[in-house]
């Protein structure tokens, strides 16, 4: 199904914006956001967002949640060795012998906090529309550095001032 196919009478498209799976466009009248499910094999949705009913565009910084967790993930994979005796005796039937496991454990451990760290340090920017009635997370940009998002968001203000 074509977008044009929603527009209401007197609508006109004024910005079209590709963020990952979607595909927003700023009207006139309102913002639509078209989404492809799995691929587009699950078919597809539309969804829309009057001006009159948009409170805020934000940009939201975030940390890097998923990356902090792997951090977290290895540094509790290599404190194992130190606080759970199975995982020692493990180590010591191992070819490579208990000294070599041991090693592991810290490496691992480092690892993992210096990947935590830098989870901490990446931050995540999202452009989040604000409104009665819907979730953020449902409505937001990422592709928050693309010329193309920044324009778009302006053209968005825009009709919101109006």
């Amino acid at each position: 199904m074509a977008v044009e196919d929603f527009l209401i009478p007197g609508e006109e498209f004024k910005h079209r914006l590709r963020d990952g799976g979607n595909i927003f466009y700023a009207t006139n009248k309102r913002v639509i956001k078209h989404s492809k499910i799995f691929f587009g094999f699950g078919g597809e949705k539309f969804n829309d967002l009057p001006y009159m009913h948009i409170i805020s565009i934000s940009l939201v910084n975030t940390v890097r949640a998923d990356i902090i967790i792997i951090g977290i993930l290895l540094i509790i994979i290599g404190a194992l060795n130190w606080f759970v005796p199975e995982v020692t005796d493990f180590f010591d039937r191992l070819p490579i012998g208990r000294l070599a496991g041991e090693n592991l454990s810290y490496v691992l451990a480092i690892v993992g906090g210096i990947i935590a760290i830098f989870g901490l340090s990446r931050r995540k920017s999202v452009y989040k529309f604000q409104a009665a009635g819907i979730k953020p997370e449902d409505w937001k940009i990422e592709s928050t550095n693309s010329i193309a998002a920044k324009s778009f968001v302006r053209t968005v203000r825009g009709y919101l001032n109006k």
